[in-house]
């Protein structure tokens, strides 16, 4: 059963869906949308991890905020609040489109409070190519004056046309349904604010944490996004590439059992849940340094590993060496004794620890 919820972070009032008990999973919904558009993954993966989603900054419930100018790095920010909030430490992510951009960004930022990422129909940069650049100025120019012409339930028609074709958005009556009624929840000023904060986004140069990733595309989502999953894969070395045939943008909607079925294999990855390092703050900075004496079973058999071969390579010479070393400290401890003179033998015997007997004055 889902439990809804506002949680207060500074000043910033959120709506917030939870259900489940065990690992937690955090869900970020795209630009003009909401956090229902997780209701089929909070069924299927709830009843064996902690699902959290909520509304974005000026979307849905959440409603709008007086900041004139958002940005993916100010929603990032948000998040981080509400993870403190909840107090939980580290999740796996998992964003579509702007959600996707919101959660590279906090990886980046909070390396050491991600787990692992889900990347669903996002991109790298909204002005990576240079046609990227020129339809985001075009989009800049001309939204305000479509939001206030068209009106935020009609403003679907600007974007289709702006991403090539009509149905890019969704494959599906349930979906189209949604993003309209999702859409319509926001007030235009909000609206402006969002589709900025989209069209400015570049993070080719954010860090990359190490941490497992996947990454879903839904095979008929806009060119503009699909061509972003190539440069993606570049900078995640070692993700893992799912696309979705017959889905559009919103994966998750058109096609729910494929999707299901890619992210379950992938939370399931015993990666996800190991705990390589040990992390601590040092000058209000994080750091992190490797876990020496807590090695999973898999680290143990892997030192046990390379000192059986560092044995195996010793010289016949160095093995006999190492053999010969115990009797030969017998000996040289032996001998030792021998060479006492008679006044520290006696003080040895009577201390029994083989200390002398403090000196005494006077």
């Amino acid at each position: 059963m889902n439990k809804n919820f506002i949680l207060e972070t500074k000043g910033l009032r959120t709506f917030v869906q939870t259900a489940g008990r065990g690992r937690p999973i955090v869900f970020i919904h795209g630009a003009l949308l909401n956090s229902d558009l997780w209701q089929g993954q909070f069924e299927t993966l709830s009843d064996r991890y902690r699902c959290i989603a909520y509304d974005l900054r000026g979307h849905g419930r959440s409603g709008k905020t007086p900041i004139k100018r958002y940005s993916v790095t100010l929603f990032a920010r948000d998040l981080h609040a509400i993870l403190d909030a909840l107090r939980i430490e580290r999740p796996i992510l998992c964003g579509l489109s702007l959600g996707g951009m919101i959660a590279q960004t906090f990886a980046a930022r909070y390396p050491h409070r991600v787990r692992g990422l889900i990347l669903c129909d996002t991109a790298i940069s909204t002005r990576y190519h240079l046609s990227d650049r020129l339809i985001g100025e075009v989009v800049g120019i001309v939204t305000p004056s479509a939001v206030n012409l068209l009106g935020t339930k009609r403003l679907r028609f600007f974007t289709q046309f702006m991403n090539g074709h009509r149905k890019w958005m969704s494959q599906t009556e349930e979906g189209v349904q949604f993003s309209e009624k999702a859409i319509a929840m926001i007030e235009p000023a909000e609206v402006v604010k969002i589709i900025n904060a989209v069209r400015t986004f570049h993070s080719v140069f954010l860090r990359r944490p190490a941490v497992p990733v996947l990454m879903i595309n839904g095979e008929e989502d806009s060119p503009l996004i699909l061509r972003q999953a190539t440069i993606l894969q570049r900078v995640y070395p070692g993700s893992r590439y799912v696309l979705i045939p017959g889905a559009g943008h919103m994966s998750n909607i058109d096609k729910p059992g494929v999707f299901h079925a890619a992210v379950s294999e992938f939370v399931k990855n015993e990666d996800l849940f190991a705990e390589p390092a040990v992390t601590f703050s040092l000058f209000g900075r994080r750091f992190s340094v490797p876990r020496l004496l807590d090695l999973t079973p898999r680290r143990k058999e892997k030192v046990s590993r390379q000192r059986a071969k560092t044995r195996e390579n010793l010289t016949p010479r160095r093995q006999g060496a190492k053999r010969d070393l115990r009797p030969r400290r017998q000996e040289e401890h032996a001998q030792t004794r021998g060479n006492l003179t008679p006044r520290r033998q006696d003080a040895k015997l009577e201390n029994g620890k083989g200390l002398p007997e403090p000196w005494s004055i006077g």
